[in-house]
């Protein structure tokens, strides 16, 4: 059998070699030594023939080719027979320092292996280390994600746990906000049964001294507005918690009539008088006693306006409701052009009396002083706000009560002793109306200077005043919401 080392040893006796009958030769493909031999030589082993004893050494021409190289030495044939016996003895005396050099390389093949495999070992480790070390870098990646996720997570509750506390807060603030109104307008309301309280005692002391019936009185939508004084400091009065628009309308007809017929009058009948003429200073006396007296007349029942400038300008101010303002106009225009025709009538009675100018408002020629459009614009706008501003201001929360007719006759006094010689003093549209219409078309033509720019004062004060009294708007509204929740 052929050894596992780079030196194959074949034992070759009678069996293999002779023309003996019936026994195999060396040269047959199928034989297995044969195949054995050729097998060590393709691997790159030597082979060693060893000859058993006692067998016949075949010839050299006998041998397969596979070992003839074998039985070459230095290139020369040794040949058979004793030769070949001689040159077997030399291999088998040689054959210990040939199997110690097979087994040096069998050694050192194995110490390679042996290298070789502590080699693949080490690369093995190595790949179990790196992929260790791959996993645990994978791992500590999956845990920094986790532990991103969580940082994430936990982020994402305290946000919404700070929107719950911020939603808490705003709706703790709104409750807040919300039972502060209701105890305003529950002291809002407190303080409005006191007041009635103490005006029905009032009411009844004024009836046990014998001043005179005087009827249950509420007030109108906003107790604390000033559309709801009179120019007198006075409030309107009102049955059934609604003012009644028809005993309200009549007022301003009969103030606006006798502010228009004393003050119109005082300037037709009474200024030009010879040598007891009042001149401009009655006639601006005249004009304001005709608001002082009719404010305390029926400034309770209507607010005293007898203006449509005053009117549009309490509503500027938010002191007078928008759909009472066309009412109060229409009746302030027409007791305008009533109390006109009455002094028309009344004047037409002196023998000769020529209606003239007619105490009607005019610029440029039909001005008194021929004053330009420009400087009557100036004037009357001018005058209108000045009076709208006085009038707030003196019915307001704080000004004296009860003497506010006072001021508000006087600044209209001071107001037509600056602009008679300018515009013959309107102020007033109903009052320019009036006149205009028995004076002639010159002054009708006119007529809308002395609408136009009283009204546009009148608001821009209303405007002015609304921000000059915040607080007493922001008061309307409380007591506006008390009202609609009570």
């Amino acid at each position: 059998m052929l050894a596992e080392t780079d030196i194959a040893i074949v034992v070759v006796g009678t069996r293999w070699f002779g023309g003996q009958r019936g026994r195999r030769r060396i040269d047959d493909p199928a034989d297995p030594v044969r195949i054995e031999v050729e097998t060590a030589l393709r691997s790159g082993m030597s082979v060693v023939p060893v000859l058993v004893e006692g067998a016949r050494m075949p010839r050299v021409d006998q041998l397969p080719d596979s070992l003839k190289d074998l039985i070459y030495r230095n290139g020369q044939e040794v040949g058979s027979g004793r030769d070949f016996d001689q040159h077997i003895e030399r291999l088998i005396r040689n054959i210990d320092p040939i199997l110690a050099q097979a087994e040096g390389r069998q050694a050192e093949a194995a110490r390679l292996a042996e290298e070789e495999r502590q080699q693949a070992e080490a690369a093995r480790r190595a790949e179990e280390e790196r992929q260790q070390a791959e996993a645990a870098r994978r791992a500590d990646e999956e845990r920094q994600h986790a532990e991103a996720a969580r940082r994430a997570e936990e982020e994402r509750q305290h946000a919404e746990a700070a929107r719950r506390a911020e939603e808490e807060r705003q709706q703790t603030e709104a409750a807040q906000r919300v039972e502060e109104e209701r105890q305003q307008v529950e002291a809002a309301l407190r303080v409005e049964d006191e007041r009635q309280q103490a005006e029905e005692a009032r009411r009844k002391s004024e009836e046990e001294d014998g001043v005179g019936e005087v009827r249950p009185e509420a007030f109108t939508e906003n107790e604390d507005s000033e559309a709801a004084r009179g120019p007198n400091g006075t409030r309107i009065r009102a049955e059934g918690g609604t003012m009644d628009m028809t005993r309200r309308a009549s007022a301003e007809f009969f103030g606006t009539f006798w502010l228009t017929f004393g003050g119109c009058g005082s300037a037709v009948l009474a200024a030009g008088f010879p040598n007891l003429g009042i001149g401009f200073l009655g006639v601006a006396l005249a004009f304001g006693l005709t608001v002082l007296t009719m404010a305390y007349a029926v400034g309770h029942v209507s607010g005293g306006h007898f203006n449509p400038a005053v009117t549009m300008g309490l509503w500027a101010g938010g002191r007078f409701k928008a759909q009472d303002v066309l009412p109060y106009i229409l009746a302030q225009v027409i007791g305008g052009i009533v109390a006109a025709l009455m002094l028309w009538l009344v004047a037409s009675g002196e023998p000769g009396w020529i209606a003239g100018r007619f105490a009607a408002n005019g610029y440029g020629d039909l001005s008194p002083g021929k004053y330009s459009l420009g400087s009557c614009l100036i004037a009357e706008l001018l005058a209108a706000f000045f009076f709208l501003f006085v009038i707030i201001g003196s019915t307001s929360k704080g000004a004296a009560v009860g003497i506010a007719g006072i001021p508000i006759g006087l600044c209209l006094t001071l107001i037509h002793l600056v602009t008679i010689p300018v515009t013959n003093t309107s102020v007033n549209p109903a009052r320019s109306t009036g006149p205009a219409l028995f004076a002639g078309s010159e002054y009708i033509g006119q007529l809308w200077l002395f609408w136009l720019a009283p009204i546009i004062g009148a608001v821009l004060a209303g405007l002015y005043t609304r921000w000059l009294y915040p607080s007493e708007t922001e008061a309307t509204m409380v007591m506006e919401e008390g009202r609609r929740a009570a």
